[in-house]
């Protein structure tokens, strides 16, 4: 894969990493970001947290407060 994007990213990476739920996570790797962001959106009923052309933050399930 190539890196599309150019200029700064979203988000360093490890910020990114730090900013996770604790819990199960999943990395889909994909040849075209915006169908996978419609199939996200449409299919899955997922909130598009953020998108470029090399990356996209989807959340699946609403975050909650413990308790």
């Amino acid at each position: 894969m190539v890196k599309k994007r150019t200029g700064q990213p979203w988000m360093a990476a490890e910020d990114f990493g730090r900013s996770l739920p604790r819990g199960v996570g999943v990395n889909l790797l994909v040849r075209e970001i915006a169908p996978m962001e419609e199939f996200c959106r449409n299919v899955l009923c997922a909130t598009i947290v953020y998108a470029d052309e090399d990356f996209a933050a989807v959340e699946l399930l609403e975050r909650r407060a413990p308790g």
